[in-house]
């Protein structure tokens, strides 16, 4: 049933994967018990669905009960547990809340789990983040003028082998900021 949804999901069929989610959350939950390791797996699935449609303050409680339920079942540094840190992070950043995403990121940088989850790289939703949250100080030129300007930032990032590039939004975030922080200190 649960694969069932994730195929509707996958296509578009978001109404039609919502009931068949919800019920195998109920079943895993029965038969489970509300804190085991595969009714995270559902709630994660839920969380998803919800914060395809845009409904993200459904998702965002939804996630952390995923996150805790993993959190407690197999601990913080588990694949899966990394994975609803991730989801969690994706989620903050795709309601325009890097706030909220940064400490995340930052906790997966820091327990070395970032780097590669299940195998893959899971890092590509830092690109997405505003680049100046990812640099730890001021580029030598406020706006580089090459590429290579970018590349001697110091980054979040640096001290992990991790290749993850800014996407060219980041780099354009980077720029407005730093024209509005030159023109903020030229008044």
């Amino acid at each position: 049933m649960n694969n069932l949804a994730q195929v509707l999901k996958s296509e578009g069929r978001e109404a039609d994967a919502e009931p068949l989610i919800k019920r195998s959350l109920a079943i895993r939950e029965k038969a489970l018990g509300r804190d085991h390791p595969d009714v995270a797996r559902s709630l994660n699935n839920l969380a998803d669905l919800y914060q395809r449609q845009g409904r993200y303050a459904d998702a965002e409680p939804v996630f952390k009960r995923a996150l805790a339920i993993r959190e407690q079942a197999v601990g913080p540094n588990h694949p899966d547990t990394v994975a609803s840190v991730n989801n969690l992070a994706s989620l903050y950043q795709a309601e325009g809340d890097s706030a909220d995403a940064l400490p995340l990121v930052e906790r997966m940088i820091a327990s070395g789990s970032a780097q590669l989850l299940g195998g893959q790289q899971r890092l590509g939703f830092l690109t997405a983040l505003p680049f100046q949250l990812l640099v730890t100080e001021k580029p030598a030129a406020a706006i580089p003028e090459t590429f290579a300007g970018y590349r001697d930032a110091a980054w979040l990032l640096k001290r992990q082998a991790v290749s993850v590039l800014p996407s060219v939004s980041s780099l354009k975030s980077l720029q407005a900021f730093a024209r509005k922080e030159q023109g903020a200190s030229s008044r």
